[in-house]
């Protein structure tokens, strides 16, 4: 997310963020957050975002993965997650691959929708 803000500052608008495994996977988060900002509705938000981002995967099994834990991802997130949505777990939905699955953890790797 930091990353975002140190482009913005230093005034740097890439066309495209290229996302390595989780090291950099909140960073979508950061590129929502700031649309919404702005007033996109969520939906054009996420699509937009995922027009701009590129992800790689250099691991393709689940030892690869990093899979942050719900109360984990409530206590990092609990300030910028009413920026993104409207509820925690649809905040939680955007990292996994069911969004559904209330009981699948947050993965940073590639492996959402």
């Amino acid at each position: 997310m930091g990353g975002v803000v140190l482009l913005r500052a230093l005034g740097i608008k890439p066309s495209v963020f290229h996302i390595n495994e989780g090291h950099v996977a909140f960073l979508a988060l950061e590129l929502m957050r700031e649309k919404i900002a702005l007033g996109v509705p969520f939906a054009a938000a996420l699509a937009q975002t995922r027009a701009e981002s590129i992800s790689q995967r250099t691991l393709p099994w689940p030892p690869g993965m990093t899979d942050s834990r719900r109360k984990l991802m409530r206590f990092t997130f609990h300030k910028i997650q009413p920026q993104i949505t409207s509820s925690v777990s649809e905040f939680l939905s955007l990292g996994r691959v069911d969004p559904k699955d209330e009981n699948e953890t947050f993965c940073m790797d590639g492996c959402s929708r």
